[in-house]
């Protein structure tokens, strides 16, 4: 059996997808793609002797800036508020490639979110496309460069109940590595004065432990105090509220959360959270 193109209407004709009747809920798209450079490219770009600048911040920018005009340029993508852009830029050695060309690299992850009813996968994948278009566009060191690669690598959003809010595992590397050494801390509340701080200091101090920081961002709470952790590999901000069994129980399951700090002034989580605790 065939699934039906979501972007055509009965008649086949071209058509934009009513998503009136979906819910807001955190949606995250993350994308990856490679631009082969070459040693001698790669060599100046590391060392910034490349006459038009930092490239790498240049082309960053550059994908950001593309991530928040995806509706201009794909038709009938959804025209979305995004709430982060995040792209990184690595120099990478591809040490099992056959040519040089292909060794020596930049490999370009976008991770874009919102709060909406549809996914931002494309946002992503045009950040991505932009930033290597940018390094692309030192041709005259070296016209042999090939982007490539281009993919979506993971996203989260949209799906069950417990998971609406709640980020898939896969989006983010390492959160559930397998030693014992690491730790993984949930705290709620923890957009309020006292705990953001508490939380930088433990994000700085603790690299190893993974730092899960629920708020659901009320009149009493603020992310400006985290805004210098909000790209540690090592946190994650989740908006919403701990009132349900089933999506505490998926935290702490799928997180394999081992601590818990509750830092909220109101008792808005109730018994769900402590019914929940395995010890």
């Amino acid at each position: 059996m065939f699934q039906k193109l979501t972007h055509t209407d009965d008649s086949g004709k071209a058509n934009m997808v009513d998503v009136s009747d979906k819910s807001e809920t955190l949606r995250i798209g993350r994308a990856k793609g490679q631009i082969l450079l070459g040693k001698h490219t790669w060599d100046l770009i590391k060392s910034n002797q490349i006459k038009k600048g930092d490239v790498l911040t240049v082309a960053r920018i550059a994908g950001i800036q593309a991530s928040k005009q995806t509706s201009l340029l794909i038709p009938l993508c959804h025209s979305i508020a995004l709430s982060k852009a995040d792209l990184q830029i690595e120099l990478v050695e591809n040490s099992d490639a056959g040519s040089d060309l292909e060794r020596f690299a930049a490999e370009i992850t976008a991770t874009v979110s919102c709060i909406g009813r549809t996914g931002v996968e494309m946002e992503a994948m045009v950040a991505v496309s932009v930033s290597a278009c940018t390094i692309y566009d030192i041709k005259a060191v070296n016209r042999e460069m090939k982007v490539t690669d281009i993919r979506i690598v993971g996203k989260s959003g949209g799906r069950s109940a417990a998971e609406k809010a709640m980020l898939e595992h896969e989006i983010f590397e390492g959160v559930n590595k397998k030693s014992s050494d690491i730790r993984n801390v949930l705290v709620t509340g923890g957009a309020g004065f006292i705990a953001s701080h508490f939380i930088r200091r433990i994000v700085t101090l603790y690299p190893d432990y993974n730092i899960f920081n629920f708020d659901k961002l009320d009149y009493c709470s603020s992310l400006k105090n985290l805004e210098d952790i909000s790209n540690s590999p090592n946190y994650y901000f989740i908006k919403g509220e701990l009132t349900s069994t089933d999506f505490v129980n998926y935290i702490l399951t799928e997180k394999r959360i081992d601590t818990i700090l509750h830092f909220a002034a109101q008792t808005h989580v109730g018994t769900n959270l402590i019914s929940s605790v395995y010890v």
